[in-house]
């Protein structure tokens, strides 16, 4: 009998583990098209940003979006700090809170800049401020002037808000995101 019951044990703490490390997101900005040849100043900094700004920022080299295999193969080496990650707690998920645009010359859309963290949503509706369904998984899109704002939300599986590209769901929903991210320490990250 107590060797059925290690057994269970066993099993029990193999999977406590495994849904620890499910719950485990990026945590960064990626603040878009920077410009080599001038300083890097406030354009990589939260200062001043009203929208989810998440430090450290993360730049690629080709004014395109950070490659997330090479990102997180170098993190797996252990050659990237702790902060680019979080852990869900309490309800939270992944998040990607980005901005897209119209490019005039493609007439194509085009990712300006985005923000991956750990965090909580409710929709619900506007008119009323009652919020009172929680998201947990999906993505969401809101026309704000000429921006497209899509907000992604994934639940249970590794990294998952590591997913690149623009969501194909139908309807506006208005979403209040609280973030849980404490002040990180301010850094870049290239890829």
């Amino acid at each position: 009998m107590s060797a059925v019951l290690v057994r269970v044990a066993a099993c029990m703490l193999l999977l406590t583990v495994g849904q620890l490390a499910a719950m485990r997101c990026w945590q960064y900005t990626w603040p878009g098209v920077v410009d080599w040849n001038s300083p890097i100043d406030n354009e990589t900094t939260c200062e001043g940003k009203t929208e989810p700004c998440i430090e450290p920022f993360v730049l690629s080299m080709n004014s395109t979006e950070p490659n997330m295999t090479k990102l997180q193969e170098l993190c797996e080496s252990g050659g990237c700090p702790p902060e680019l990650w979080c852990n869900t707690k309490g309800g939270e998920s992944c998040v990607k809170y980005a901005f897209w645009t119209t490019d005039v010359t493609t007439n194509e859309l085009k990712i300006v800049n985005y923000s991956r963290f750990c965090g909580s949503a409710r929709s619900g509706n506007a008119d009323t401020g009652v919020f009172s369904t929680v998201v947990n998984d999906g993505c969401y899109q809101q026309q704000i002037n000429s921006f497209i704002l899509e907000t992604c939300f994934c639940h249970g599986s590794y990294l998952c808000n590591g997913a690149n590209g623009l969501s194909t769901s139908a309807g506006l929903l208005a979403l209040l995101v609280a973030s849980s991210i404490a002040a990180a320490a301010a850094g870049i990250w290239r890829t």
